[in-house]
């Protein structure tokens, strides 16, 4: 049945990433056609650059970061449209150290989101290439993240919108 042979993907995928990276990486089957898995950000290209060279990913849906506690998440969206498997890879990193190392060598139009990632919670992004900010216009602060739990929407008031 097709539901088996869905479940029978995810099982391979979480496999394949458990024995390419040990310890290194948890993952987990949630649900039919998704799969979540956790790494220090350290590793998180090497998973990318695997998942779309060995394991068939095709597409990055998107990016998104979150702050939890002393760390940021940032998750990447990736779709295997060859295994109906979408994968959201949580990369984790230390506030006090935020980097991580670009993808756009893997997946060139993940640079939006990395620029976003930079802008709003000042994340370190190593080899993103040069270029204008995004999404907060030039004249913006570079040390205000307005994603960032400790900026106050009365801190946040004080600068300027765009086109104003």
């Amino acid at each position: 049945s097709k539901g088996l042979k869905i479940m029978k993907n995810e099982e391979k995928i979480k496999q394949s990433l458990e024995k390419q990276f040990s310890d290194k990486i948890e993952v987990e089957a949630r649900s039919k056609q998704k799969l979540w898995a956790k790494v220090d950000a350290n590793i998180s290209h090497d998973v990318i650059k695997y998942m779309f060279d060995e394991l068939k990913f095709q597409y990055l849906a998107t990016i998104t970061g979150t702050e939890e506690g002393d760390n940021f998440e940032v998750l990447y969206h990736l779709q295997a449209d060859e295994h109906s498997i979408l994968c959201t890879l949580r990369a984790v990193l230390p506030i006090k150290k935020p980097d991580l190392k670009t993808i756009t060598d893997i997946i060139p139009g993940a640079i939006w989101y990395e620029r976003e990632l930079v802008d709003m919670f000042g994340i370190n992004v190593i080899g993103l290439p040069k270029g204008n900010r995004y999404p907060l216009p030039d004249g913006w602060p570079k040390d205000v993240h307005p994603l960032r739990k400790n900026l106050t929407q009365e801190e946040l008031s004080k600068y300027p919108k765009e086109g104003k």
